[in-house]
């Protein structure tokens, strides 16, 4: 399986990044706020503490008009500097492919081509919004990719792949609406729309469908136990903690096929 995306690099997507980068909490605008924080500490404390009619009334300026004026410049100001920085790059391209093996950037760049392969491992961290994904590859290095532009595949095919191989500690989800994939809404399992077994018995994968109408497959190895007397039990057990989706039943029963054993 195989997801690909064509992703322009324009002024607003850098502004967009730089805001999300804002927020995260190894970002020097963080540190800008706290900064912020300390100072209005200091203002305040000295309003509390103001011997004349003069101070407080200074103090009170600078609570009022200054901290309104900062605080946004810091915010949303500070982030379209910052987005300046990539100018040189507005205008390129970005051609991904991901693979379960790994992910293959076709990048065009200031009339310059080139190509580079990674695996999820090399990854510092991937981040999803609602409608969006970073990639991180270094602390200050990113690829952005908006969901829209993907034009093979879908979103819940890529969400599969990062699931898969990205460890859980540096896959986030950072504002999304709802969590599609996510345990909690998993669906019943008491009765599956469609049940496939591998060609020796030991694997199958069921179908299931949630409430939300996203499909969900369940693949599943058959164990053999023994209980405390003697009696033989099959059981069926998940080869991992969590389902694929799709969005299709067409398309689940090829998610189950390609993961099903042969």
């Amino acid at each position: 399986m195989k997801i690909k995306a064509r992703t322009e690099y324009t002024k607003e997507l850098f502004v967009k990044l730089a805001r999300f980068n804002a927020v995260n909490p190894r970002s020097k605008f963080i540190w800008y706020a706290v900064i912020e924080l300390f100072m209005f500490g200091i203002v305040a404390y000295g309003f509390y503490s103001a011997t004349t009619e003069g101070e407080a009334f200074a103090l009170a300026v600078v609570f009022a008009f200054v901290f309104p004026l900062i605080c946004p410049a810091v915010i949303l100001l500070l982030p379209m500097l910052t987005a300046k920085e990539n100018n040189a790059l507005i205008g390129g391209v970005n051609i991904y492919e991901f693979s379960n093996d790994e992910i293959i950037v076709c990048s065009t760049m200031q009339d310059a081509a080139a190509q580079t392969k990674m695996n999820y491992s090399s990854l510092f961290g991937v981040y999803e919004t609602n409608d969006m994904f970073y990639l991180y590859i270094s602390k200050r290095q990113t690829l952005i990719m908006r969901k829209s532009d993907i034009f093979e595949g879908s979103v819940s095919d890529l969400q599969n792949i990062l699931m898969e191989n990205v460890p859980d500690n540096k896959y986030v989800l950072r504002g999304m609406k709802k969590k599609v994939y996510e345990k909690t809404l998993d669906a019943s399992r008491d009765n599956s729309i469609k049940t496939v077994y591998s060609m020796n018995g030991d694997y199958r994968y069921e179908i299931f469908r949630r409430k939300d109408g996203i499909f969900q497959i369940w693949v599943q190895n058959k164990l053999q136990l023994t209980d405390y007397l003697g009696n033989d039990h099959t059981v069926w057990h998940d080869v991992r903690d969590y389902a694929h989706v799709a969005d299709t039943l067409e398309r689940a029963e090829e998610i189950g096929n390609e993961a099903l054993p042969k």
